[in-house]
């Protein structure tokens, strides 16, 4: 069972809101009649709402005699006049019609007053004169004040712009609460208005910016800043500069979290795509590389205790080109003193031609023609991806030193902002030769352990074979032709004796292919024998290799 409250009479909610504090009073009054709500079972408690209504009115205040805070009567920059006939907007009036009767020194209380009842036989139609007649003494003595739309005619009738000042009295703060203007009103004004109950009453501020500390822009009427800290005025200095004397609406976007879709928004593309209804493609325009390393002996003592015997050098790798009409695949070796240089230089003349396929397809993609456009859509329309296999850890340290590079007529910088990674493990960056660029990336930072070969199988096509530097055993051949690649006698090479090993065209025998390192055999008796069933395809050592 279901206990409800239900407010059907007004007379139920006691709040009358009249400052923006007290709309807090508001949230914690519902909260507390939410609580009311709630179940007959102890343990349970059940909160809802049916419906809410609100009902927002502008209580009508009239001008005439509060009680005003200590701070208002000794201010020196407000002239209070504080008279219980209710024509203080009269008073306030006549000081802005007539400057002279700001003068507190020599225009008192009476003399202003006599300013404001002829400006309230006037609205009547009636004359005024130190010797009133009997209408205007009946319209002064019939005055019971002024509502704020009343006052507000009465400002635009009288040509004036009125920014109106409200103060706090627990907070002992100014604020703005309204402004009066209208474009064709030339002078401004400033007031302070203050409530007690249903009574308001309204006074004249001398000097504003000093009182309030609070500055308006004497342009646009508009851009309001708080002297907080002394920095308001060079605010207000700032903006003035730059303003145009119209009001500018400023856009506040709310405090949410956007919604994580990094696919959407950190691709310019796809967004593009997805905004103007578009079938976004993946390019498969890239590069891949492989390097194979053979042992060099160095025998360099590290600490008191610590010797190195031997560190991997580049022997050779191998470079796949996906264009969009094929496949090239190109291998460099140790028999050029300069194969990795000749490596990078190869893959930036094939980059010429990968950025020509990529426009195309962009352009085909998004309906653009204009390579300036595409550009600007895609900043990295210049740049191609090359993709390495745990490149991060390894590949990529065995040409560090080619990365700012001058070979032949070309020479090529790393982009120091494009780094991601450690210098020891280099996850992603890019090598710039003029506005080609190419982007190395390890491929294995996106997907969860696993081999090479096993890489090829899942993202690659299952016929072909993929080298596999961990594995150096691989899936029995059938009887059509393919072959077993990744067996290699790695141990049985070095930086002094490759070229003469593998120059050689008889093959390995099955104990070369003994791993010291792992204390086994890779190959069985089968293994070999399918291996020297391939090596019959290939001239030489090195053939087979690459």
């Amino acid at each position: 069972e279901i206990n409800t409250t239900k407010y059907n009479n007004d007379n139920n909610i006691p709040i009358l809101i009249q400052l923006n504090d007290e709309l807090n009073r508001v949230k914690y009054y519902i909260e507390s009649v939410l609580f009311n709500y709630s179940t007959t079972e102890s343990n349970v408690k059940l909160i809802y709402v049916t419906s809410i209504s609100f009902t927002v009115s502008r209580l009508v205040k009239v001008t005439g005699k509060v009680s005003l805070p200590d701070e208002i009567v000794r201010s020196k920059l407000i002239i209070t006049d504080n008279d219980d006939d209710g024509l203080c907007w009269y008073r306030f009036l006549s000081v802005c019609l007539d400057p002279k009767f700001g003068n507190t020194k020599k225009y008192d209380l009476t003399k202003r007053t006599s300013a404001a009842r002829k400006l309230l036989c006037m609205d009547h139609g009636v004359s005024y004169s130190t010797k009133p007649t009997k209408a205007a003494k009946s319209i002064i003595d019939s005055f019971k004040g002024m509502s704020l739309e009343e006052m507000k005619e009465s400002a635009m009738k009288n040509h004036i712009n009125v920014n109106i000042y409200s103060y706090d009295k627990d907070t002992h703060r100014y604020d703005i609460q309204e402004q009066w203007h209208d474009e064709a009103n030339e002078n401004t004004y400033n007031a302070l208005l203050y409530s007690d109950g249903m009574v308001c009453h309204i006074m004249y501020i001398i000097n504003a910016e000093k009182l309030t500390n609070i500055f308006i822009c004497p342009k646009c009427k508009s851009y309001v800043v708080r002297d907080e800290n002394r920095h308001g005025s060079e605010r207000m200095k700032k903006h003035i500069v730059h303003c145009d004397g119209m009001f500018h609406k400023k856009y506040i976007p709310e405090r949410i979290s956007e919604p994580y879709c990094p696919h959407i928004l950190n691709h310019p593309v796809y967004e593009y795509c997805l905004a103007h209804d578009l079938e976004w493609k993946p390019q498969k325009l890239y590069m891949t590389y492989d390097f194979e390393t053979m042992e060099h002996k160095v025998d360099i003592k590290s600490g008191k205790s610590t010797v190195i015997n031997s560190e991997l050098i580049p022997l050779s790798v191998s470079c796949c080109v996906k264009s969009s009409s094929s496949t090239l695949t190109e291998h460099f070796d140790a028999r050029d003193d300069n194969f990795i240089p000749e490596w990078i230089k190869f893959m930036f003349t094939q980059s010429v031609t990968l950025v020509k396929d990529k426009i195309k397809f962009l352009s085909e993609m998004v309906h653009i023609d204009d390579i300036e456009k595409l550009h600007k859509l895609d900043r990295n329309l210049y740049t191609v991806t090359v993709f390495g296999f745990n490149s991060a850890r390894f590949d990529s340290n065995l040409f560090k030193e080619y990365l700012n590079y001058e070979y032949g007529d070309m020479k090529w910088n790393v982009d120091n902002t494009s780094l991601i990674g450690s210098p020891s493990a280099m996850k992603q960056f890019i090598i710039k030769w003029g506005m080609y660029g190419l982007r190395f990336i390890d491929a294995q930072s996106f997907v969860s352990g696993g081999t090479l070969k096993q890489f090829g199988e899942d993202f690659g096509s299952a016929s072909n074979s993929v080298k596999d530097d961990d594995e150096s055993n691989s899936d029995d051949d059938d009887d059509e032709g393919n072959f077993v690649k990744g067996v290699f006698p790695y141990e049985a090479i070095n930086s002094d004796n490759f070229n003469d090993v593998l120059s050689k065209s008889e093959p390995f025998s099955h104990d070369d292919f003994y791993s010291y390192l792992n204390q086994t055999n890779p190959l069985d008796d089968d293994d070999y024998k399918k291996y020297l069933k391939d090596l019959k395809k290939f001239e030489n050592r090195w053939e087979y290799l690459l």
